[in-house]
């Protein structure tokens, strides 16, 4: 791969795509506070918009039980940040980022006859994957359960875009310190 006006170049699926920033625990967290403090304003629902605020933060949860099946039951908070931001998996389970979790969510929220606890719950759920669904460039069906399971949870399957070091650090620069700006 060759990046160059911070365009990907080359045989890779996602030839001629912009960079995107990837979305990371700090902007789960500011979607959802804003999202719940919407929601508190709109419904005054406490249990809505605290249950919205934990679905849309919390569902990476799921990410531990990925890095456990790779590297190992170990609690290398730095490792696990690294290789979630670099994509360093042979298999992506990621059981609760999946669209048929979030169809379930609503049903049940439906079902119970919009329940606050489970109406923001679903909501959030719903947040968290359309947040991550537009910055992780996925396979189109890679944020299906159904569809990882049919490739044998295949991360490149499921997450064909490459790692891209953020431009200027020094990943990018193969250890070297970034060029200043001047």
């Amino acid at each position: 791969q060759v990046i160059r006006n911070d365009q990907v170049v080359g045989s890779n699926p996602t030839v001629g795509s912009t960079r995107r920033a990837p979305m990371k625990g700090e902007h789960h967290l500011a979607v959802s506070l804003a999202g719940a403090a919407g929601i508190y304003t709109a419904s005054r629902s406490a249990p809505m918009s605290l249950s919205f605020l934990a679905f849309g933060v919390l569902l990476d949860l799921d990410h531990w039980i990925d890095y456990w099946i790779e590297y190992g039951a170990r609690l290398d908070v730095a490792h696990f940040f690294r290789a979630v931001s670099r994509k360093e998996f042979r298999r992506a389970f990621l059981f609760l980022h999946a669209w048929e979790g979030f169809l379930l969510s609503a049903l049940l929220a439906w079902w119970s006859g919009w329940a606050p606890l489970l109406s923001g719950a679903c909501l959030g759920w719903g947040s968290h994957l359309l947040c991550d669904q537009f910055s992780t460039r996925p396979n189109r069906w890679g944020y299906f359960l159904a569809w990882r399971i049919a490739g044998r949870f295949d991360y490149r399957r499921a997450f064909p875009a490459p790692y891209l070091p953020p431009p200027g650090s020094r990943a990018e620069t193969n250890g070297r310190p970034p060029t200043a700006c001047v």
